[in-house]
């Protein structure tokens, strides 16, 4: 059992004590905000990355920044497959707008009657004074492109925001990637939102948008803004750099009356390949299983191969059965994909199918955050240990 308090937060979505390696997303975001509140129209961010590489954690502190800069954040950190019905999305992004307006008026939201409504608006409840909340529901059926819908609330809601003194509203929605890129009509939900948000923009309403998602998103993203003429700016979230990885494991102790020598340090990142959960899980671990308020390389070794064994068992066997018997198979043939990477011609090779369906394959793989396509054309694994963990067995049968 550890000998001081455990500051490390291993866990999806969990706040590290020490966020290392994203300063330059930060002083982006600030500069957006800081654009917003000049009135300058602000490009937003399309936020993707691997699974554990703290895209949440991110959002969650640009929600933060917001809120300190007294701007309105608009978020959602649970977005899925039903938001690709443009109703849902709509209702989903209403109900965010009310629940953050309502607790700061005491006598309810004023105001929030659209100003061009295009005959979309509902008429006021019977008895409804001039501080009464209006909505304007989104048609049954979907009989109107969202994108005109959800620009007319959005533009409509603006001067009732800026009455409760916000300086400008950014809407926050994680998870965009499981969105669809087009519904049944054919139209692209993603592609109305980046219209919507651009013609509030265009309108005078200090409104900007963040999306966050596993790389598929940035694929959808680039679709929709080529229809939409308006697109939030691509930001990947990578794993840390080793210096990055240092200060994430170090700077949380700093105070703690605890301590790990420089060359556990470099041992964990090392072993984390820069993948903040692991980063934060090993050094967790490490910390809890000690003794000491001193660790040393020596210690880590000890107790390795039972923390290794920990992540087969609790990370990656879960991993795993998230794959169909084909994508477990074609990790397990192309072993090569562990170290620099594979070319599609040598995936294709030991996959022994078709290309569509290796692409189809891989593509379902990457969207799983299991391999990721580097821009020479490669195939790698998107996890580190990954290639040890099938190399060792663990990975169950076909």
């Amino acid at each position: 059992m550890g000998q001081c308090a455990n500051p490390f937060t291993p866990g999806a979505g969990n706040d590290p004590p020490y966020l290392a390696g994203r300063e330059a997303q930060l002083r982006m975001f600030d500069g957006m905000l800081r654009g917003l509140a000049a009135g300058r129209p602000a490009s937003g961010m399309v936020l993707y990355g691997l699974r554990g590489v703290g895209k949440t954690v991110l959002l969650g502190r640009f929600a933060r920044a917001c809120r300190a800069g007294g701007f309105l954040a608009l978020a959602r950190y649970q977005c899925g497959p039903w938001d690709s019905d443009p109703g849902t999305l709509a209702a989903e992004i209403k109900h965010a707008l009310r629940s953050a307006v309502e607790p700061r008026s005491p006598a309810g939201p004023a105001g929030l009657l659209p100003r061009r409504s295009s005959g979309r608006a509902v008429a006021p409840a019977a008895g409804a004074g001039p501080g009464a909340y209006y909505e304007a529901p989104y048609p049954r059926g979907g009989r109107e492109a969202l994108a005109d819908h959800l620009e007319d609330y959005l533009a409509g809601n603006w001067d009732a925001i800026g009455a409760l003194g916000y300086r400008g509203a950014v809407l926050l929605l994680d998870e965009f990637h499981a969105v669809k890129a087009a519904n049944r009509g054919g139209r692209s939900v993603l592609a109305d939102l980046f219209e919507a948000v651009g013609g509030a923009q265009g309108r005078g309403c200090r409104y900007s948008l963040v999306l966050s998602g596993l790389p598929p998103l940035m694929k959808n993203a680039g679709a929709a803004g080529s229809r939409a003429g308006w697109m939030p700016a691509p930001v990947e979230l990578s794993n840390l750099s080793r210096e990055d990885g240092r200060l994430a494991v170090a700077r949380p102790l700093e105070g703690t009356g605890c301590g790990f020598s420089p060359g556990l340090v470099d041992a964990i990142v090392e072993d984390a390949g820069g993948y903040p959960y692991f980063v934060q899980l090993i050094a967790s671990e490490v910390l809890d299983r000690s003794d000491r308020r001193k660790i040393g390389l020596g210690e880590y070794r000890s107790i390795r191969d039972g923390l290794i064994r920990m992540l087969w068992r609790d990370f990656f066997d879960q991993r795993m059965s998230e794959l169909s018997p084909l994508e477990r198979r074609t990790l397990r043939l192309v072993p090569a994909m562990a170290g620099d990477g594979a070319d599609f011609p040598q995936v294709l090779s030991a996959a022994g199918c078709s290309r569509g369906a290796l692409l189809s394959r891989l593509t379902r793989m990457e969207g799983k955050g299991i391999v990721r396509r580097s821009g020479r054309g490669r195939y790698e694994f998107a996890l580190p240990l990954l290639g040890q963990y099938l190399a060792s067995g663990h990975a169950g049968s076909e």
